[in-house]
């Protein structure tokens, strides 16, 4: 799975307003963040393999420390603990969503891969997946729907900042029409969320495009400048878009904090 893991991003972002929502776009594809770097410094090893499945052709050969079910929740720990420490709000309640958007990368990708994802790091020949990267028909609609659906959500439940609504009154005062001063509000905002579209998109890499197996490293690469890409943009578009106050679920969710 590649842009559906920011199902969980957009999502959390709602229950949890004060997780930066950068925070957040990197946690969904930091395992992804470290399998590329290991990939790079030959820790763990993949190859392209034509027709290996139908929707991918990267093939997982050795990955049990991003990609086994242990490693994943020992990175989430990690994560979350890190952002406990950090400077950002939340609390108690927040460090979870964090480390709760890290682990959702591993049994979303188990719905997709094929049985090359294993459980811990020792046992490397019992792996599991339930394959759906062979089913297109089913796979593309599941991972547009993910996406979509919760940036749906996600713009729902969210508002142009008020700063933003000061900059469109100073720049558009020559206009009295409310229509037309909260159409530009909306179109400011709406800019960056196109652009994250895009560039979520934009992740799902053919593998065609890469001649050789020895590119690996080349598609982690730009793996990597892509997801870096969608944390800057994120960190953008939080800058226009708030989360609105009655958020009933994320009030109920303050209960992890007591």
């Amino acid at each position: 799975m590649f842009y559906g893991h920011y199902c969980g991003a957009w999502i959390i972002k709602v229950l949890e307003p004060k997780i930066p929502l950068w925070v957040l776009m990197v946690a969904v594809q930091f395992i992804d963040f470290i399998f590329c770097l290991f990939i790079l410094f030959d820790i763990e090893e993949v190859r392209i393999t034509r027709g290996f499945t139908k929707s991918n052709d990267l093939e997982l050969i050795y990955i049990p420390y991003t990609h086994s079910l242990i490693a994943v929740i020992g990175w989430s720990i990690l994560y979350g603990v890190w952002y406990k420490i950090s400077r950002y709000d939340g609390g108690n309640r927040a460090a979870f969503l964090v480390g709760l958007a890290v682990l959702s990368h591993w049994f979303e990708d188990l719905l997709v891969h094929k049985e090359d994802l294993p459980l811990t790091f020792y046992d490397t020949q019992t792996k599991y997946g339930f394959g759906l990267w062979n089913i297109p028909i089913v796979h593309y609609p599941l991972e547009f729907l993910l996406f979509f659906g919760s940036y749906y959500y996600y713009v729902k439940n969210t508002e142009v900042h008020p700063s933003k609504i000061q900059i469109t009154r100073y720049t558009d005062k020559g206009f009295n029409n409310s229509n037309y001063i909260q159409s530009s509000r909306d179109d400011q905002a709406s800019k960056w969320v196109k652009i994250l579209l895009i560039y979520s998109l934009c992740t799902y890499i053919p593998s065609e495009l890469i001649s050789a197996p020895e590119n690996c490293k080349l598609l982690v690469i730009i793996m990597l400048i892509l997801y870096v890409i969608m944390a800057i943009l994120a960190h953008r578009l939080d800058k226009v878009r708030v989360t609105r106050h009655n958020n009933r679920i994320s009030d109920k969710l303050k209960l992890l904090n007591e």
